[in-house]
């Protein structure tokens, strides 16, 4: 009986050793760049300071682990790139190579001083703050750029060899606001003033006014008027801060989102989360 208990001891040590083991080697959504000695998480696309690898699977992929545990999964024998040398790093570089599992895109670089945007227009805003006299259509140039980094140290930068698989498909990363802006100038330019109260056709309304027959709610009224006083407001008039405020406050959340818990994220995607949360 002695020799029966001792042998139900030791198999339940060995079962507790492969459990730990088990646990050490978690599945973590992080590879290491070797070149450049640097964390990346593949599932979000963005390299990882070393004060910030704990942080960010707790709080984006719900993986509680200490850091010992990632530099083991990784096989890591010392520290990755830490945050001053991170900040070090993305002041200095002007063209490197990809950062491994970060996608790149297209985008525009500055010929005066390297700076990189990812659209002609942001770098019209950019020659305009920096480098007034100058054209941008003269002093920059399209390229490949990468933004390895986000939160403070997000930045463009120019990146000269990538693998097969990374470019970032355009139509995606344009984004919603983009679609939508899109939609609404295309909206515009459908609008006809109607000089009847008369509900419209349906087959040539929107989705919006189809469902919601808004045509019905406004066609006692002045349609002019309307317009008139659903104007975009200018530079000068107040309401103009305002909305500029919602956009950045818009935009900050999406962007918190977009890099936010993957579970949090699926589940503000899912159809009953409306039905489910938010009516009371």
């Amino acid at each position: 009986m002695i020799i029966d208990a001792e042998e139900a001891m030791n198999n339940d040590n060995d079962i507790d050793r492969e459990m730990r083991g088990v646990e050490h080697f978690v599945n973590m959504p992080v590879v290491i760049d070797q070149l450049y000695n640097l964390v990346v998480c593949k599932d979000c696309g963005i390299a990882l300071p070393f004060e910030w690898i704990v942080g960010h699977l707790k709080e984006n992929h719900g993986i509680k682990k200490e850091i010992v545990d990632v530099m083991r999964f990784l096989n890591m024998m010392r520290p990755s790139m830490t945050l001053n040398e991170v900040d070090a790093w993305i002041k200095s570089v002007r063209v490197f190579k990809a950062v491994q599992n970060v996608p790149v895109r297209k985008g525009c670089v500055c010929n005066q001083c390297q700076h990189c945007t990812r659209d002609k227009k942001s770098m019209r805003e950019h020659f305009s703050n920096k480098h007034r006299g100058l054209k941008a259509s003269e002093n920059s140039q399209e390229c490949t750029i990468q933004m390895p980094f986000k939160a403070r140290l997000q930045k463009y930068i120019q990146v000269d060899e990538f693998e097969d698989g990374m470019m970032e498909d355009d139509n995606d990363d344009e984004g919603w606001n983009n679609t939508l802006e899109e939609e609404f100038e295309e909206s515009i330019g459908r609008i006809s003033i109607s000089g009847t109260k008369e509900s419209d056709d349906l087959r040539l309304m929107g989705a919006f006014i189809a469902r919601t027959r808004w045509d019905l709610a406004v066609k006692d009224l002045d349609k002019g008027m309307l317009i008139q006083s659903a104007t975009a407001p200018t530079v000068k008039d107040k309401l103009h801060k305002i909305i500029l405020c919602g956009r950045r406050y818009i935009q900050q959340c999406c962007e918190r989102i977009s890099n936010g818990n993957v579970m949090i994220r699926r589940l503000l995607m899912s159809v009953g989360y409306i039905d489910r949360y938010l009516l009371v």
